[in-house]
């Protein structure tokens, strides 16, 4: 009697797949819920090699079929069923129409799926044909009106940001930065389209990526002085301040002039606490990076922004992430923001630094050039110190 030859691998895909048709669970849990399922049958049938070659296939490194699963064939509905959308509102048909709702929930529905479906299958399918169905997405939102729809296209380009950064890539070189600023007015009280959009300028500009230099027509000194305006009422317009500023290379930028020229009394706080918040995470590098530019700028920025015993604040919590930190480029940062030794001295924080720094130097094997900047640094507050006045 003839028997098949058992192919694990397809075998393994093959059940993650019945699993995420029949339950809709999210792709990790449908893969976890076969690996269980198999090690409870593994523990009453030890025997039965064809489960343990499935159960070896399904923990291999990756196993979904991109091409043919439930996730693949569901998403080319979802996109052909919106691409038609779109069309239709091109062509002015939509008026006609008037399916509202519909567009609504088709776009929940494309949210929703791309949280649970497998992110391979996602991103081949849009490399596929060059991004162009997300290009689309993008002139639906220049041209709709209707504020129900355009609040769930801000949520599927956020949901879109999550799976790749090349989705960033494609949608911060585009014109939906550019549509964000302008389609909005971002003037207390903010309505819903404003933090979303809000929301997603602050995901778009996060990387600190180039994009295109006309930008910068929309993304001016008016606007952000606008956004700055409004950081103490609204900590989606913070977070987007600091997102910006990341991409600037220079000290001094457009994020810097709209500080020294409107900043307001909490933005120092704001910044603070934001730092310590930010100390475990070695990869949201923005608050530190901001403060670096302020620091390297101007004394009477940091004088406006900051009050003494907030700068002790500050230092204490630069001086133990310094310790802490295993990023290369945000120890750099930081001793590039206690360079100022004025501010040390105005701030009495010598000691603490000195310390830190010293601390820095016998505990971390770190790159010549950071060991040189700490060395240096040790050095000037040594000076500093023995300058210092004697207690009485």
């Amino acid at each position: 009697m003839y028997v098949p030859i058992l192919n694990s691998k397809e075998k393994a895909r093959e059940l993650v797949d019945v699993v995420r048709e029949q339950t809709d669970a999210p792709i990790g849990v449908c893969i976890n819920t076969v690996s269980i399922i198999l090690s409870a049958l593994l523990r009453d049938l030890p025997d039965i090699y064809g489960l343990r070659v499935i159960k070896s296939a399904l923990e291999k490194d990756y196993i979904i079929d991109v091409e043919n699963c439930h996730d693949a064939r569901v998403l080319e509905q979802v996109i052909v069923s919106l691409t038609s959308y779109i069309e239709d509102k091109g062509q002015l048909d939509w008026s006609i129409r008037n399916d509202k709702t519909l567009m609504v929930k088709s776009l929940q529905h494309f949210s929703g799926f791309m949280k649970k479906a497998d992110v391979g299958v996602l991103m081949k399918r849009f490399r596929r044909d060059d991004y162009i169905f997300i290009e689309q997405l993008v002139s639906l939102y220049q041209i709709e009106l209707k504020k129900s729809v355009r609040i769930e296209l801000l949520t599927t380009f956020h949901s879109l940001c999550l799976l790749d950064r090349s989705v960033i890539t494609i949608l911060l070189c585009g014109q939906l930065p550019v549509l964000l600023v302008l389609q909005n007015n971002f003037s207390l009280p903010l309505t819903e389209l404003d933090i979303l959009s809000l929301q997603l300028l602050s995901v778009l500009f996060s990387t600190g990526e180039k994009f295109p230099t006309s930008h910068y027509d929309a993304l001016n000194l008016e606007f952000l002085t606008k956004i700055v305006s409004i950081v103490k009422d609204c900590t989606d317009a913070f977070q987007f301040i600091l997102s910006f500023n990341s991409h600037f290379e220079s000290n001094e930028n457009t994020v810097i002039q709209t500080l020294h020229k409107n900043a307001p009394v909490t933005f120092g706080q704001l910044l603070t606490i934001q730092l310590n918040r930010c100390r475990a995470d070695n990869k949201d590098l923005r608050a530190v990076k901001l403060l670096m530019n302020i620091f390297c700028v101007s004394d009477d920025l940091i004088s406006v922004l900051f009050y003494d015993n907030d700068l002790k604040v500050l230092y204490g919590i630069l001086c133990q992430d310094l310790i802490d930190t295993n990023q290369s480029q945000k120890m750099a940062m930081i001793l590039q923001i206690m360079k100022n030794m004025e501010v040390i001295r105005r701030c009495e924080f010598t000691q603490e630094v000195y310390t830190s720094v010293k601390s820095f130097l016998l505990t971390r094997e770190t790159q010549v050039e950071l060991r040189h900047s700490a060395e240096s640094l040790l050095q000037r507050v040594t000076e500093q110190q023995r300058n210092l006045p004697f207690p009485l």
